[in-house]
């Protein structure tokens, strides 16, 4: 399977259907753990079976308190789980393919990209799945724990590291702990392709933690300015045209 141009035709979907929004990165991917592996199996047996009448992708709900979308991401996150690769990458593209507003579909794309760049480091993605499991559950110190050896190492598990651990801090309300994180991110590894990332989440806690909207501005202007084609460009402006409304507002 050629992935790159997977990755590609999923890019340009995502860009359509997100019209300027912000997404919700790679963070609360995961809900389950070894011991969950059974439990996930079978609700996927118990509310889904294969159809051959429906548009969606080999999968239907008969329990009307599940959405089908639902039950695919959680097949997505099995196989992520196991680290089946091509599985991933099937489900993945049927689900963008079949559920492109689905509210899933931004953290499809994220967990796509985290597979593309670790898919050679199973005991890094293990980590990692241990690491989101642990925050959804509100284990925050055994997250921020496994976060603080995988920013150790020199691979690109350590920048994945650094982005969840200031997720952590700013879900525990640690804002100046988060930043330092991020900052330290950009120190260790500026030629990252996660640095866009790095400045729009700055931006993001200048504003809506700290509420401050000039050092949000220049974050922002400086992300736009070196990154004009990244995906966070695009929403550092939606946030930046939203801060000049709401100041004619207030004048």
């Amino acid at each position: 399977m050629n992935y790159k141009f997977l990755i590609i035709f999923i890019l340009v979907i995502n860009s359509i259907t997100l019209n300027g929004k912000d997404i919700k990165r790679v963070s609360g991917l995961l809900t389950m753990s070894d011991n969950r592996n059974v439990q996930i199996e079978g609700l996927i047996s118990q509310l889904c079976s294969d159809s051959n009448k429906t548009n969606e992708p080999t999968l239907y709900v008969k329990n009307p308190d599940y959405r089908s979308d639902q039950i695919i991401w959680e097949q997505i996150k099995l196989s992520f789980f196991r680290t089946r690769i091509d599985s991933i990458f099937y489900w993945t593209s049927e689900f963008i393919k079949n559920f492109p507003k689905s509210k899933f579909v931004n953290d499809a794309l994220n967990l796509l990209i985290l597979i593309t760049d670790l898919k050679d480091d199973t005991i890094g993605l293990k980590a990692y799945a241990d690491v989101v499991y642990n925050y959804e559950n509100k284990n925050y110190e055994q997250a921020k724990s496994v976060c603080q050896e995988l920013i150790k190492k020199n691979t690109n598990i350590a920048e994945y590291g650094y982005l969840m651990l200031s997720t952590i801090y700013k879900t525990q309300n640690q804002i100046n702990l988060a930043i330092a994180s991020l900052t330290e991110f950009s120190n260790k590894f500026p030629k990252s392709k996660l640095i866009p990332q790095v400045h729009y989440e700055l931006g993001v806690i200048y504003l809506n933690f700290l509420g401050d909207t000039l050092k949000a501005r220049d974050v922002f202007e400086n992300l736009i300015f070196n990154f004009p084609t990244a995906p966070e460009s695009y929403w550092a402006r939606a946030l930046l045209a939203n801060l000049k409304v709401s100041a004619k507002h207030t004048q």
